[in-house]
């Protein structure tokens, strides 16, 4: 089996970076040669772009900076024949509507042999081309959720298999601290909607320190939000860090609770993360995927999107010590992403024949 994955031009700091370089390192581990194509819009990459995701993965990038549209496509679709040519290549995983459409054209009419699969990372309803997706040959989704919607595009069930994300399980576990609390992400408003934490926290009592890890376009307005509420003495804003968990081990030392407010998401691995260090976890019960990682009482708590007071109830709870937390029972919860496990399901997916 080789493998080919073609996908967009990632910022090199998200979840879909995180798993793709995951999958690959075990495709590699199990000796399943594979490339990474990335069809990309510009020559030079701007300066939010990070390239160390890539340095470790077998991959070309290739762009055509035409005038139109179909030429760029057509000579993306050429350099993607040209590989599978060259590799013999015979599955191809696909992330979004695009990517179908380049390996359509790349595969032809007449290749037969060739397996195409998509793989979204994010709810298909925010997908550009979405009726692209039928074009597939087999869907690789990452939570019931995005299943359930590509079905309702026209797609047979039977064609469609749920697998969610991998995570590399952890020896250590973060130590328990009721009094600190976690958000890791970017900072986008629009998305991660972490306004709502901080209203949630502005109305609990006792001891609590909140802990940011990332950055992104709000925070300045974020800084001045929590000064407005007056807890902005509670609230360390500790920026984009490379390795997250090994500064949060390092610095933080310990964790009460991560807390996770977003609107959207396609599969937090930010929760499973946390889990894995045994960390409790506070979601938002948003689309897709924290009401099929979270289980309640065992692994963390759901709210509804920008119900800031069932929050504040939850983070209340944990700053009183009422939350019973068994942090094997929370490692343990997740157990059916842990690599092993996940690549023994998605190579078996891999080997479905047309």
């Amino acid at each position: 089996m080789k493998v080919l994955f073609i996908i967009p031009d990632y910022s090199g700091t998200g979840g879909a970076e995180t798993v793709i370089n995951t999958v690959c390192t075990e495709l590699k581990n199990r000796k399943i040669k594979y490339h990474v194509y990335i069809a990309a819009k510009h020559k030079i990459k701007n300066e939010t772009t990070n390239l160390k995701w890539l340095e470790s993965i077998k991959h070309s990038r290739e762009n055509f900076n035409l005038k139109f549209k179909n030429l760029n496509e057509l000579f993306h679709s050429l350099k993607i024949k040209k590989i599978i040519r060259n590799e013999k290549i015979d599955k191809i995983i696909t992330v979004d509507g695009k990517g179908i459409s380049l390996a359509r054209k790349a595969i032809g009419k007449n290749n037969k042999d060739i397996m195409l699969f998509s793989w979204a990372h994010i709810t298909t309803q925010k997908v550009k081309g979405n009726n692209l997706f039928k074009k597939a040959d087999h869907h690789i989704t990452i939570s019931k959720k995005i299943s359930d919607q590509i079905e309702k595009i026209g797609v047979n069930r039977k064609d469609i298999t749920t697998v969610y994300n991998p995570i590399y399980p952890q020896e250590s576990t973060i130590a328990f601290n009721s009094k600190n609390f976690l958000f890791m992400g970017r900072l986008r408003e629009s998305h991660k909607q972490v306004s709502t934490i901080f209203s949630a926290l502005s109305k609990v009592s006792g001891e609590w320190i909140l802990h940011i890890v990332g950055d992104g376009p709000d925070s300045e307005k974020y800084k001045h939000q929590v000064k407005e509420l007056g807890i902005e003495d509670k609230v360390i804003f500790h920026g984009f860090i490379e390795n997250p968990w090994v500064y949060i081990k390092k610095n933080i030392e310990s964790v009460g609770a991560l807390l996770l407010s977003s609107r959207i998401e396609g599969f937090p691995m930010v929760l499973c993360e946390a889990m894995s260090h045994g960390i409790y976890c506070i979601s938002s019960d948003c689309e897709t995927g924290p009401n099929e990682i979270i289980v309640k009482n065992i692994n963390g708590q759901l709210f509804d999107v920008g119900d800031d007071k069932t929050l504040s109830f939850h983070i209340q709870n944990i700053i009183d010590e009422k939350t019973s937390i068994d942090q094997n029972k929370i490692k343990d919860s997740i157990a059916h992403l842990y690599t092993e496990n996940y690549m023994n399901n998605l190579v078996e997916i891999l080997y479905i024949k047309k």
